[in-house]
């Protein structure tokens, strides 16, 4: 448990405090060059520059800089939402392609007013992008059809797009929008999906034979899953998903005091859970998530029962409601830490004693843990 904090706590720090910083060029207003170690300070709307090991860093208000470059990246200063802003340049050309954080892309096209992009797949608004850049590069027809095929659109395709524009043939115009295009720019939702890994662990509190005698013990647990948001949910995409999760867990060989007998039994399992869960604040760091599956799963014991081999599989349904977190990261990923609990079963199990076959039921209720990583 305690490993489960340490990182989520590291991902936070790496998300806090990472800054955008190294060897570059800094170019004021003024049209003066400044060439050394550049750190950004975008909560100060400030850099600072060393132009060399024996000077002391100078300090410039983003007011005063028209652009800078740090290694590979060039940032240039705007206004956006009444704030000044360095924003990464990613496309430059006719039409301008620019990453202003949050996982929100700016798009210019010389002459015409800005739009902003959501990329965020948990965002309703992600959907309008083919139908947004349909409209805006309207003088361009050889890049209509793909846009209008409503592809899932992520920051790489948004680039490739915008780098196809600023190379199209402007000459071949005659541009009029379809009904297609001008929905998919105002409300048409396409469904979106993440996918998801991880680790966890499972405990267990198993009991035979229906007695009330249980006794718990865990298993390492991996898990891998897809959460969808379809569109015909309307307002509610985004924040409604419905997920699909396979589960395994594994132990090495227990003794059962509690079984009556001399029982040493292994146990593994799989699991499969489908249901919708709820994610609320989608606009902040940390969203909260309730939800609740139904799932199906199998049971499989080897082992000795009262000196007697084992080696069956007992099958089961349950509900499992859920309940937990989920941290958005700076790269736009997300990660989650869930809670299942698994209502009791029964894993009905058959084994030859003294040539004839034998039964045994073991009770089981689970509570699953995991940490998972979104893309």
């Amino acid at each position: 448990m305690k490993y489960i904090y340490i990182i989520i706590a590291l991902c936070f720090t790496l998300q806090v405090e990472a800054q955008k910083k190294g060897a570059g060029e800094v170019t004021t207003k003024n049209g003066v060059t400044l060439a050394g170690e550049i750190r950004l300070i975008n909560s100060e709307q400030a850099l600072k520059i060393k132009e060399n090991s024996a000077s002391e860093p100078q300090t410039y208000s983003y007011s005063n800089i028209k652009s800078v470059s740090i290694e590979d990246t060039k940032y240039v200063t705007i206004t956006y939402d009444n704030k000044l802003i360095l924003a990464e340049e990613l496309v430059d050309g006719k039409a301008t392609l620019l990453d202003i954080g949050n996982d929100r892309l700016l798009v210019r096209k010389s002459g015409e007013e800005s739009q902003v992009l959501y990329m965020d797949s948990t965002n309703p608004e992600k959907n309008k992008i083919p139908g947004i850049l349909s409209l805006i590069f309207n003088d361009c027809n050889s890049i209509r059809e793909d846009l209008k095929n409503g592809l899932r659109y992520t920051q790489y395709s948004v680039v490739e797009t915008v780098k196809a524009y600023n190379n199209c043939d402007y000459n071949n115009t005659g541009y009029i929008p379809t009904e297609q295009e001008i929905s998919m720019s105002s409300d048409y939702q396409r469904d979106e999906f993440l996918f998801y890994g991880g680790i966890g662990a499972t405990l267990n509190r198993s009991s035979f034979f229906n007695f009330d005698d249980y006794e718990s013990f865990t298993q390492p647990q991996i898990q891998i899953g897809v959460l969808a948001t379809p569109g015909f949910v309307g307002s509610l995409q985004g924040k409604l998903f419905f997920y699909l999760e396979a589960l395994a867990s594994f132990s090495g060989d227990r003794d059962y005091e509690n079984a009556g007998v001399p029982a040493s039994l292994k146990k593994s399992s799989l699991k499969a859970i489908i249901g919708p869960e709820y994610h609320f604040n989608t606009d902040k760091t940390i969203q909260p998530v309730i939800g609740v599956g139904f799932g199906v799963g199998a049971d499989t014991y080897k082992g000795k029962y009262d000196g007697f081999a084992v080696d069956d599989t007992g099958g089961h349904i349950f509900l499992a409601p859920k309940i937990g977190l989920l941290f958005n990261l700076s790269n736009g990923k997300k990660i989650g830490v869930m809670a299942n609990y698994i209502t009791e079963y029964e894993a009905k199990l058959n084994y030859e004693r003294n040539n004839t076959i034998a039964p045994i039921i073991i009770d089981t209720h689970n509570f699953t843990l995991g940490i998972n990583y979104y893309f």
